[in-house]
């Protein structure tokens, strides 16, 4: 089956808060009938990710002028202002449902294979979200990357 190595690395994960219970619970399920069951289920883990960090990029990016604009008003002059604003006229304000929603289908999927440390990522932008903290989901936003 697997090498020491990989069962260091899984010791390793467990105890740096970044895998939980779950992720050893899918490691019993991987026998000789599939043996590749954890690579399998970690690579959909990471496209479902990538698909979803573009949803909330898309999400996040209508209103990102606006608030790169409400941190440097002191700084810039009202032309410079209406003209990086100028494109993003009639957007919406933050959908803190959309958000949170997202927010909240990632935490299920990290649940589900035992993303201890992305699941509690997701609380913390969550909370942002729930308090319709603006500032705070650009700020963790960009924690994220």
């Amino acid at each position: 089956m697997r090498g020491q190595y990989y069962i260091y690395i899984d010791i390793s994960f467990y105890w740096s808060g970044y895998l939980d219970e779950q992720f050893i619970q899918l490691e019993e399920l991987q026998d000789n009938y599939n043996p590749n069951f954890i690579e399998e289920v970690v690579t959909l883990f990471y496209r479902d990710s990538a698909r979803f960090l573009i949803s909330l990029d898309q999400a996040l990016y209508a209103n990102l002028i606006f608030y790169v604009c409400l941190k440097f008003k002191n700084i810039l002059t009202s032309d410079q202002l209406n003209q990086l604003t100028f494109d993003f006229r009639g957007k919406r304000p933050l959908d803190f449902t959309k958000l949170d929603n997202l927010m909240h289908q990632f935490q299920s999927r990290s649940t589900s294979i035992g993303a201890k440390k992305v699941k509690t990522e997701c609380t913390h932008f969550k909370n942002y979200c729930n308090a319709k903290n603006v500032e705070g989901c650009h700020n963790y936003h960009f924690a994220l990357f």
